[in-house]
């Protein structure tokens, strides 16, 4: 389900883009910071996977640094 609501999002986000930035330069400079965006989201519904609610994340700085801490204990 998520999936689906993600690529809705991204198609209709990229439109948005092509018509906002025609020029190729700001176009891919957009696109880059959108997939990177999806990327963080992605890495962060993969960590609190099978993760108590307690336990879960919101950003990439969390996540980090709670990984960190469960290297170094």
């Amino acid at each position: 389900m998520k999936e689906n609501k993600t690529y809705a999002i991204t198609v209709k986000k990229l439109r948005e883009l092509a018509r906002t930035y025609p020029n190729n330069y700001e176009l891919g400079k957009q696109i880059r910071q959108l997939i990177s965006e999806i990327d963080d989201d992605w890495r962060i519904d993969q960590f609190n996977r099978n993760r108590a609610i307690e336990d879960q994340v919101s950003t990439i700085k969390e996540m980090e640094k709670r990984v960190e801490k469960i290297f170094n204990d």
